[in-house]
């Protein structure tokens, strides 16, 4: 009953939003994603209630986004650069370190929610949003109690670019929160052109505040839409953290399984390791096709465990590689973040590949390609 009386409020939201949601691309994953909901998820009460308002938060903001530069035109946003890598890869450590430098800028986990209005910076309207967010986030600290410790969250770090992409209702966050198998199925095989052109048109709207030298973006799902991303961010420049697949994918299935207890039913720990391996082993190899069309200087290839082992040395070889500027005062920031207390770990996860079906022999028969050329183990 929840879940329908949901659907009727997307129907009712969708219906006041017609005109000022631009293009139609946004029916075909909507559709796809709430009859998955619907069918396939078990969603639990307050599942029901959680998916139903970020949809329709999401539509919300997309309407804000496409009236307010229909009247107040744009150019392009600054050049971005990505970083990508398996999940739990070290992406969100890079993603942080990199973001000491003032000249790049991500988009904050409470702009990301609360986009507009567009409050000066340090306002008591933009403080109430921020106060707004954490209420939020407590709620779902409520409802995932490890979240911490998998994948901390709070209202001012910057955040990934899943929820960017659901701008077009493209996104891999419907995934970790319940079993939706036709939804990741239709995504899989999705072009992400339209999903990245609202993803600029986001950004185009945070410039209106500041606009930075350049854009620091993050997400694992970055490894299969290189293609898309190079239509709509030709400037782009490229990431890459290589790590064992073992490591990665048994720590993915871990999240999965407990963000989804927080959402749903019941847990089926067995399929999660079977549609992860699936997801990823597709996403590797739409990769592959998308590498061919990065340029060398466009891309740098990291080694996870130097960037753990000396990440200011590996910092300074990813200046060089794209011409930034580094600079002695930068690197003396980076440098206190490195050494000073931690917000993004609190404690050890601890998970087993068996308890998904999984073993290291099955998934680097299925990454064999990548590991042969791209991870140093």
């Amino acid at each position: 009953k929840i879940f329908m009386n949901s659907i009727i409020s997307i129907n009712s939201a969708l219906y006041r939003l017609r005109d000022s949601l631009g293009e139609d691309d946004y029916l075909e994953p909507l559709t796809i994603l709430i009859e998955s909901l619907k069918q396939e998820a078990n969603l639990s009460f307050f599942g029901s209630l959680a998916v139903m308002y970020l949809i329709n938060n999401q539509l919300r903001t997309r309407s804000k986004v496409y009236d307010f530069l229909k009247n107040h035109p744009s150019t392009n946003p600054s050049p971005p650069i990505f970083i990508m890598g398996l999940p739990r890869s070290g992406t969100t450590f890079l993603f942080h370190l990199l973001g000491q430098d003032s000249n790049h800028r991500s988009p904050s986990f409470w702009e990301i929610l609360h986009l507009f209005p567009l409050n000066k910076k340090g306002s008591n309207k933009e403080l109430k949003t921020i106060r707004r967010t954490d209420f939020e986030l407590s709620l779902l600290n409520k409802l995932v109690p490890e979240i911490n410790l998998l994948h901390p969250i709070h209202s001012d770090f910057p955040e990934e670019c899943t929820l960017l992409t659901a701008l077009g209702i493209k996104s891999y966050s419907y995934i970790y929160m319940a079993n939706v198998l036709s939804y990741q199925e239709f995504l899989q095989n999705s072009d992400f052109s339209s999903a990245f052109l609202w993803h600029s048109r986001f950004l185009q709207v945070l410039e209106k505040k500041k606009k930075p030298l350049r854009w620091l973006l993050k997400d694992p799902n970055h490894l299969e839409h290189l293609k898309e991303i190079l239509t709509i961010y030709p400037e782009a420049h490229f990431i890459h953290i290589h790590r064992d697949p073992t490591e990665a994918l048994g720590s993915i299935c871990s999240i999965t399984s407990k963000v989804r207890k927080g959402f749903s039913k019941k847990v089926d720990k067995l399929l999660i390791g079977k549609h992860t391996l699936s997801y990823w082993e597709n996403a590797m190899n739409k990769y592959f096709v998308g590498r061919s069309l990065v340029s060398k200087k466009r891309i740098f290839d990291l080694q996870y465990k130097d960037l753990i082992s000396n990440p200011i040395e590996q910092i300074k070889l990813i200046y060089s590689h794209f011409g930034y500027e580094l600079g002695i005062k930068k690197e003396n920031v980076m440098r206190k973040f490195l050494n000073q207390p931690s917000r993004l770990k609190k404690g050890k996860h601890i998970y087993a590949l068996e308890d998904f079906g999984l073993t290291k022999g099955l998934i680097r028969e299925k990454f064999d390609r990548y590991i042969s050329e791209k991870v140093d183990i």
